[in-house]
């Protein structure tokens, strides 16, 4: 090949490349129009009093969500109206109402220039629970330290669908620290459910009663004697919460989102853009609830 033949083929080439990677047009995409709506946000104890949050709906780059401070909240116990919910602040509603068990709750939010939000919930009767087995070595997880687990035991109705969330509860001198993911699951009831959650339903449970392992984090005492690790184990407890249909989704999702991005602090008042379920008609909320009954405290 002559000289000029290969000076003319790089020419080529850099013409090529400057062509192809030098030029960038700016492509103006205008962002989706996001339609605001109440958000409304309540979980029913039952044995508590009943607060519900009022807010606005804003896009996800917001700095701030409007709470409403000029909302009517109405209240429906199995059909009937009570006394209006009182505005004590920062879109806060209260009740001087008791929640209970096997119970209707409707609430019906109005804000003036939006058609009324509402929801319901009806609140389940509690399952009686207790602690049957404490294993203090039930495996070692990644790093060789030991966890141990508990055997719970519950009242179940086979006839009827029911959700449940467990909550362990870790008896420090000073506080309580809870938990309520388990890890590894072990349980082919929680195995069903496919999430570390302690939240389940009893779709696969079968007869009166359930027997249910669950491994936790007990080991604030764990040290090592002699190259043999001692654990000292703090009292625990376990409530059993009787859960709505909704608070079983919700939960289910929320836990899915925070996994995947792990960056996001919800709270009551927030609505996030992203889609999570909700029972509000006319909103964006949660409107749920859960009866619970704890067990005897067990000494390990």
């Amino acid at each position: 090949m002559k000289p000029y033949s290969k000076i003319f083929i790089l020419r080529i080439i850099l013409v090529l490349l400057i062509t192809t990677t030098g030029c960038y047009d700016k492509v103006n995409s205008p962002a989706p129009e996001f339609d605001t709506k109440p958000v409304v946000n309540a979980i029913i104890v039952a044995g508590n009093e009943i607060t519900v949050r009022v807010s606005l709906a804003v896009p996800f780059s917001s700095k701030k969500v409007p709470v409403v401070d000029n909302a009517e909240v109405l209240l429906y116990v199995n059909n009937e109206l009570t006394d209006p919910l009182e505005h004590i602040g920062e879109g806060v509603y209260e009740s001087q109402l008791v929640a209970q068990e096997e119970t209707e709750y409707r609430c019906e939010v109005t804000i003036p220039g939006y058609p009324p939000a509402t929801g319901s919930a009806f609140i389940p009767k509690h399952q009686d629970v207790s602690i049957v087995e404490h294993i203090n070595f039930s495996g070692t997880n990644e790093e060789g330290v030991p966890y141990p687990a508990i055997k719970i035991s519950f009242d179940n109705q086979p006839n009827k669908l029911q959700y449940f969330q467990v909550v362990i509860m870790i008896l420090e001198d000073d506080y309580t620290s809870t938990q309520k993911y388990s890890s590894p699951i072990i349980d082919p009831v929680l195995l069903s459910e496919g999430l570390s959650l302690l939240v389940f339903s009893n779709k696969t449970i079968q007869g009166n009663s359930c027997k249910m392992t669950i491994n936790y984090n007990n080991g604030r005492n764990i040290y090592w004697h002699n190259g043999v690790i001692i654990q000292s184990f703090m009292p625990i407890q376990v409530e059993l919460r009787s859960i709505t249909y909704d608070y079983y989704k919700y939960v289910r999702q929320l836990y899915l989102y925070e996994m995947s991005n792990g960056d996001i602090n919800f709270s009551p008042n927030t609505t996030p853009t992203f889609k999570l379920h909700s029972n509000i008609k006319n909103g964006y909320g949660i409107f749920a609830g859960y009866s619970s009954t704890n067990s005897e405290i067990f000494n390990p």
